[in-house]
């Protein structure tokens, strides 16, 4: 009995640095686990279990591998981990707490102002944002646990919708002075419009009070867009629970009515035309382009149905405007014709030069003498 007892104690003797060094593997192990899951902090206790251990008995590392090279690589990560994420976190709380909008008014100008802040806000957020994570040096493993950490998912969330949520309470007060300007703008537009038809069926309208009717509908038309882009600036970023008061009074006020004969009107206006250059066709593209975002951004805040049939009719209306082609200049037969010039030139020039050769007498020639 003491003979297997005595063995029993020479195997463990003989096995235990295999075990310690097995215990320093899972502790190493567990610290790259650790900081996968962004959990920086049991990243960097492990790593420091795992030197005590080591320093405690410097076998259990005999070529110094976890000590000088495998340890030190996880550690430096984590610890670089914990100064982004640390400096996010500051960035959320100071952005969060230090963004207010000044009380410009109830006014179209104001949303714009509004507006134009929010994203100016928007963008140094996350220019900042790139900015601390571009600060220090992550392995690819980890930092893409890093981008899935929950402050990235609040600093994404307020820059995109956070810091228009903030706009709710000045927007909401704004909704009836807006809408009813555009339903003001819209009506002396369709009643110019229905004057523009009717003088267009009558033999005694004038060109120039046609023309003067169509440009007054230019005018109001281009403040019925404006109207419309300053609401879809009040509906920008994602549609969130926050912004449903907005949603809800502009729903009331008929924007869909408004909208749905904007486009129509655009249809007309552009079946109108007769032909356009290449500069004139992109700006009605450029112009649909824009109601086409008008309309994802209704559409997606439940403001106004979509309308995607209606632009594709006002698409098709674009594409059906023959495009003038301006004339290729030939270069060749220019070049060619600038030749035959240039040879016909010079013959020219060489006949004269030879006509003028043969009349002109010899240098020796001596008139006779005349007495």
């Amino acid at each position: 009995m003491k003979s297997v007892n005595r063995w029993a104690t020479l195997l463990l003797v003989l096995l235990a640095p295999v075990l310690y060094a097995q215990d320093i593997q899972d502790l190493y192990e567990q610290a790259k686990a650790a900081l996968r899951s962004a959990d920086y902090q049991s990243s960097l206790d492990k790593v420091a279990a795992a030197k005590a251990e080591i320093s405690n008995d410097p076998k259990l590392d005999p070529n110094g591998v976890f000590m000088k090279r495998l340890l030190p690589e996880v550690e430096t990560n984590g610890q670089n981990m914990a100064a982004i994420m640390l400096a996010l976190d500051e960035l959320y709380d100071s952005s969060q707490s230090g963004l207010t909008f000044p009380d410009l008014g109830l006014s179209q100008e104001a949303v714009t102002t509004y507006y134009s802040q929010a994203r100016d806000a928007s963008e140094e957020l996350q220019r900042k944002r790139d900015e601390i994570l571009a600060s220090r040096e992550l392995a690819p493993e980890y930092k893409a646990a890093l981008l899935k950490a929950p402050v990235l998912t609040r600093i994404e969330k307020l820059a995109s919708t956070g810091i228009m949520e903030k706009l709710t309470g000045k927007f909401s007060q704004m909704v009836g002075v807006l809408t009813d300007s555009l339903a003001a703008v819209d009506n002396r537009f369709r009643m110019a419009e229905a004057r523009l038809t009717k003088m267009q069926k009558s033999a005694a309208a004038s060109k120039q009070e046609i023309e003067k009717i169509k440009s007054d509908m230019a005018k109001l038309n281009a403040e019925r867009l404006s109207y419309i882009n300053t609401i879809s600036e009040m509906l920008a970023g994602e549609a969130s629970p926050e912004m449903e008061p907005i949603r809800v009074a502009l729903s009331e006020n008929q924007v869909d009515d408004v909208f749905r004969g904007v486009i129509e009107s655009e249809i007309r206006r552009v079946k109108g035309i007769a032909i356009v250059d290449s500069a004139g066709y992109k700006e009605l593209m450029k112009d649909y382009d824009r109601i086409r975002n008008y309309n994802r951004i209704f559409a997606k805040n439940n403001v106004a149905p979509d309308q995607a049939a209606l632009l594709a009719s006002y698409e098709a209306a674009i594409k059906a405007v023959p495009i003038e082609v301006p004339k290729r200049t030939n270069w060749t037969m220019l070049y060619i014709l600038g030749g035959v010039l240039i040879l016909l030139l010079l013959v020219g020039l060489f006949r004269l030069s030879s006509s003028n050769k043969r009349k002109s007498p010899p240098a020796s020639y001596q008139p006779p003498y005349q007495p």
